[in-house]
């Protein structure tokens, strides 16, 4: 039989309910008039309320505080997830290139040119190359920028970016140095790192050898832009390494910056990339959840 009052399902014969208490008798007789009237005035049975748990309710102030706080922080997490960052101001007398948006600071008596048809999936070139160098036998300083369209070397990449890290720097260095043919002789690679420019997590690979002779330094730089990839290509003497400095720190990228969803989406499937992408999704369940919570 079933508790009329707590709803207890338990076996019949039963006299009085185990959870609430009540004698069934008397809650039938409450019940029916015909019965009720063989009690005496005042003596009639009471029904018993049972003693159920309840649900914890928060109070109003303490959960509009957490409905304000998760709400900030949802909505603050996805402007930083999906808001490009801003860009860094372009120096002046900057070289700028409207048509491959970017810009660069190269000194003033370099001379520079374009090369229309670099070959593959290149869109454009740009090469600087100084005028003049400390001797006739001395190579002359260059530095070649090669524009490249996310779309024409990935047509199926969703995010259209690419996140450098820690980890896969090695790997995206290789490749690299596979479409960009070395004009040193027994280059070897001296370095690759992680740097920002432009604010922009970027990959260099520092490679040594020799040309004609002579010992030269050549510094790759990869900069992802929103939908084109920058390549730098700076070759000089290894002494020159402030000159080299100089110009990766005055480049800029003109059309917006990646957001951390395209630079971070190219890590989907990989740790890093789903911590984040999972941790906002969580943030902001639980953000709708509070909007729903009772008030005590």
């Amino acid at each position: 039989m079933i508790c009329p009052n707590c709803h207890l399902d338990q076996p019949d014969g039963k006299e009085k309910c185990p959870r609430c208490g009540i004698i069934f008798a008397k809650w039938e007789a409450l019940k029916n008039p015909t019965v009720a009237k063989r009690f005496p005035p005042g003596l009639q049975p009471q029904p018993v309320k049972a003693d159920l748990p309840q649900v914890s309710k928060i109070p109003a102030l303490a959960l509009w505080g957490l409905r304000i706080l998760f709400l900030s922080s949802m909505l603050g997490g996805w402007y930083w997830f999906l808001v490009p960052p801003p860009r860094l101001p372009v120096p002046e007398k900057a070289y700028t290139d409207k048509v491959n948006a970017f810009a660069l600071t190269v000194p003033p008596e370099w001379k520079g040119r374009r090369v229309k048809n670099c070959g593959g999936p290149h869109k454009s070139c740009e090469v600087f190359v100084a005028t003049q160098s400390e001797s006739p036998q001395q190579v002359k300083p260059a530095i070649n920028i090669v524009v490249i369209e996310f779309r024409e070397v990935q047509p199926f990449f969703p995010w259209g970016s690419i996140l450098f890290t820690e980890d896969n720097k090695d790997e995206y260095a290789q490749e690299a140095l596979k479409g960009i043919e070395s004009v040193l002789s027994s280059h070897q690679i001296e370095g690759t790192s992680v740097i920002k420019v432009d604010a922009i997590p970027s990959l260099r690979v520092t490679i040594t050898g020799t040309y004609s002779g002579q010992l030269l330094r050549q510094v790759f730089l990869m900069i992802p832009g929103s939908s084109r990839l920058y390549l730098l290509s700076y070759i000089g003497a290894p002494e020159n390494s402030s000159e080299v400095d100089g110009l990766i720190q005055s480049f800029r990228v003109l059309e917006p910056h990646p957001s951390r969803f395209k630079l971070y989406g190219s890590l989907l499937g990989s740790l890093k990339g789903n911590v984040i992408l999972g941790f906002l999704i969580g943030l902001s369940l639980a953000t709708f959840r509070l909007f729903f919570r009772d008030i005590k």
